[in-house]
């Protein structure tokens, strides 16, 4: 049964976070897609697009004394009309203020919210929802490392420690969302480029090459095929965590070994 309505997808801007200089964003709000949602769903049929993704916002709808699901609702309602497969993100860049990103609760109120989401959303759904817990993990870490998303970094905070809490948040999440909805199918996304050597020194391709595979290290830490410590599963056969797949042979002939395709 394939996992996706259509071969081809819609996403819509849904980053909620704060910037470095203070100002709470909903990008949802600021391209009006929040109020115009049907709208946009019923113009996506003109394209055979039957699959979008949508963001939650965990700090939009973590409210103080309880979780905030009405433009989750909505949007619902709005895609059952047309027929359209939402695919959640739950956290887009951003989260609740009171929270030490470095923190246990960081992960236990995260995973907390994820719970509570798949169980709501569980009763719209006849066929597996499909829900990425965390957006771009490797990205995320990327921009709280530089600045771009604000967060209490110590002066010995590294970029892998910053991946670490991302992955045990996210892992913690998936587990919270199949113990409310067990049918539950986990994406994992994150832009990926190919990097190759500008010569042939050795120094130069040995530093590129670790670039490269810098960017599969979240989803290795999610399959546990990287610090499994983090809680990612051991063993991948038959697991909702993906599938190995393997690559095409280079042009001199060698053999890359095979990467984790996760969704």
């Amino acid at each position: 049964m394939p996992i996706f309505n259509s071969f081809w997808q819609a996403g819509f801007e849904g980053a909620d976070f704060v910037t470095r200089q203070g100002h709470a964003l909903s990008m949802d709000d600021i391209t009006g897609h929040g109020s115009r949602h049907l709208e946009d769903y019923r113009a996506l049929s003109l394209f055979n697009i039957a699959t979008v993704r949508e963001s939650v916002g965990w700090r939009l709808a973590d409210k103080s004394g309880g979780y905030d699901f009405s433009a989750v609702a909505a949007k619902m309602v709005s895609a059952k009309e047309h027929g359209v497969q939402i695919c959640w993100t739950i956290c887009h860049y951003g989260w609740p203020d009171d929270i030490d990103f470095f923190s246990d609760e960081f992960v236990t109120r995260f995973a907390r919210l994820c719970g509570a989401l798949a169980a709501f959303l569980r009763p719209w759904y006849q066929e597996p929802p499909v829900y990425s817990p965390i957006n771009e993990i490797s990205f995320t870490a990327w921009g709280i490392a530089v600045g771009l998303f604000p967060a209490s970094l110590g002066q010995d905070m590294d970029g892998m420690q910053i991946k670490r809490q991302l992955v045990r948040a996210a892992i913690a999440a998936c587990d919270a969302i199949w113990a409310a909805d067990p049918r539950a199918r986990m994406l994992h996304c994150d832009p990926i480029v190919h990097l190759i050597s500008p010569d042939n020194d050795p120094t130069v391709e040995q530093e590129t090459e670790a670039l490269r595979t810098a960017q599969f290290q979240a989803w290795d830490m999610l399959a546990g095929r990287l610090e499994p410590e983090l809680g990612g599963p051991s063993t991948l056969s038959g697991s909702d965590w993906g599938q190995l797949l393997p690559r095409q042979p280079m042009d001199d002939g060698k053999q890359p070994a095979p990467r984790l395709a996760s969704w």
